[in-house]
């Protein structure tokens, strides 16, 4: 009984030798670890497999250390302008990587800093406090850019998007857009496009221009809107409901054959000024 014992316990220790050397063999030769990277770019065309592959080095990586997220993370920190990565692997050391392209969602246009400016005649809600905002479309300081619907500024330049004044003049490729502008504005989109609100304003979606300051986002259109991005905490809603507001205000002021300059949606209830 005792000899069978000491016999049991030799063959698991020679065991664990053998699992100790093959895991250490597999992880150190060419088996599990990648050999080959195949980079399907699916449009993406800020960058080259040529760059890719010396940028972003996998191979020879134990192909068990290397997780979609681990990957993902790796590309888009240093390519911006790619939205995800997805791969796929074997155990001869293949590598599949499919990259998807982030599409852009709006101009980007960073501004200097400028004084508020009054609105002649617009009263801010019955406690009459005067409401200061900058109505005119502003001067661009810096190059445009590009962000997609996360807020991801990913490329220089502009396109035919809606055109987003901020004042930041040190925006740079891969910062993010502050999520509560990136919210109101796909409020406003979406909403416009659902009730076509744009017909009544003369301004369709690509074109219009929209201007940040501080927590006041002011649609530069005829007339002139203003909201309030921190006036609750679901900016979809309360966006909806001001532009449901605004279409009923604009068939009245129609009736009543008069002309809206402004309406502002920052106060419990809007404030309307007619020209």
């Amino acid at each position: 009984m005792r000899s069978s014992k000491i016999k049991f316990k030799k063959i698991l220790v020679i065991l664990i030798i053998v699992f100790f050397f093959a895991g250490f063999w597999i992880i150190y030769s060419k088996l599990l670890v990648v050999n080959k990277i195949t980079w399907n770019l699916n449009g993406v065309d800020c960058v080259i497999v040529s760059d890719l592959d010396k940028n972003i080095n996998l191979k020879g990586n134990p192909l068990f250390k290397l997780s979609n997220s681990y990957i993902e993370q790796t590309i888009i920190a240093k390519y911006p302008c790619i939205k995800s990565a997805t791969l796929t692997k074997d155990l001869n050391g293949n590598l599949i990587i499919n990259l998807t392209n982030r599409q852009a969602f709006i101009n980007l246009l960073p501004i200097d800093q400028s004084p508020l400016e009054l609105l002649n005649n617009l009263e801010a809600s019955s406690s009459s406090q005067s409401a200061l905002v900058d109505s005119s479309i502003p001067q661009v300081s810096d190059p445009s850019f590009l962000a997609d619907d996360q807020g991801v500024i990913f490329k220089s330049g502009n396109g035919e998007y809606p055109s987003i004044y901020v004042i930041n003049n040190r925006f740079k490729i891969g910062d993010h857009l502050d999520s509560n502008i990136i919210s109101a504005l796909k409020a406003i989109f979406t909403t416009i496009s659902q009730m076509g609100t744009q017909n009544l304003l003369n301004a369709p979606i690509n074109q219009l221009k929209i201007k940040v300051e501080d927590n006041t986002m002011i649609v530069l259109t005829d007339p002139l809107l203003l909201f309030n991005l921190n006036k609750s905490d679901d900016p979809n809603k309360d966006i909806y409901n001001s532009l449901i507001s605004l279409q009923l205000i604009l068939k009245t002021a129609k009736m009543e054959n008069k002309t809206i300059k402004s309406a502002d949606f920052r106060f419990d209830k809007p404030v309307v000024e007619y020209k």
